[in-house]
């Protein structure tokens, strides 16, 4: 029986494994996570700095030997990170793609999701960044099929396909360092990043920015359903400050009326 291993992905196929294969397996995935963990939190920790290999060693606990044995590189396991966050992030766009079939809004969507969650998940900002984006298969081929739909629909316009793609996630890679130090005004960084990108696709400004504001409203009206895009007060509206916890609310209201009571106790033992 022919068997197929794959370092690079951690798969190891066979058409007829024993329970003893199979806990290999699965020990090597929990493995294989627990550097691609430490990964993760290298580069939050160390930001956007040179990584080196020892760097993951110290973190993880592992020995080099055991770290070869799962990724060829250290360019490889960065590439496995990229490919986890795309993987991570693609099943969230579907679930924002649902209802929707324009390819431009979609793309309008998702450059804005993944800003989005940079703003508010800075480890996660700092690693996607780090990691420099993703060749992950299934993520690439959606963007480039939106891509070429929109173009086929005469709605945005370019002649090279991948060099319209490079140049969009270039810029949210860039976009998501810079929203991990910014205090305030994330929506409008936001907001002026997907108009870039979509004004770089041969768009109009006043359709750029009707669909890159159709977009943050919609990602907004979601964020109560998804998974990770729990959207606080700030990127609900910068302008409207946080909302009172009600029991604060209440105690504030007893506190109110105390003196009201002191003041109507001594008058009757007046």
């Amino acid at each position: 029986m022919k068997q197929v291993t794959s370092k690079a992905r951690g798969v190891r196929t066979n058409a007829h494994e024993d329970p003893r294969s199979q806990s290999a397996d699965r020990k090597r995935e929990r493995m294989r996570a627990r550097l691609l963990d430490a990964t993760m939190k290298v580069c939050s920790d160390i930001g956007y700095k040179p990584i080196v290999i020892e760097d993951i060693l110290r973190t993880s606990g592992v020995s080099r030997g055991t770290f070869y044995a799962h990724f060829d590189s250290l360019y490889d396991a960065m590439a496995s990170l990229a490919d986890r966050f795309a993987e991570d992030l693609h099943k969230s766009l579907l679930f924002f793609y649902r209802d929707l079939d324009d390819p431009v809004r979609r793309i309008s969507l998702g450059l804005q999701a993944m800003l989005v969650r940079a703003s508010i998940e800075p480890m996660w900002a700092r690693a996607f960044a780090a990691s420099r984006g993703s060749d992950s298969a299934s993520m690439i081929q959606d963007v480039q099929r939106e891509f070429e739909r929109g173009r086929e629909l005469g709605l945005i316009q370019f002649d090279d396909v991948h060099a319209a793609m490079d140049i969009t996630l270039g810029a949210c890679i860039r976009a998501a360092r810079r929203l991990e130090t910014m205090k305030s005004g994330q929506i409008a960084y936001i907001h002026e990043i997907a108009k870039g990108c979509l004004r770089s696709l041969g768009m109009s400004e006043k359709r750029a920015i009707e669909l890159a504001r159709w977009a943050m409203n919609d990602l907004l009206a979601k964020a109560k359903t998804s998974e990770w895009l729990a959207v606080n007060s700030q990127h609900k509206s910068e302008n409207t400050p946080p909302e009172r916890p009600k029991k604060q609310m209440r105690r504030s209201k007893k506190r109110s009326k105390e003196p009201h009571r002191q003041q109507s106790s001594a008058r009757a033992s007046s």
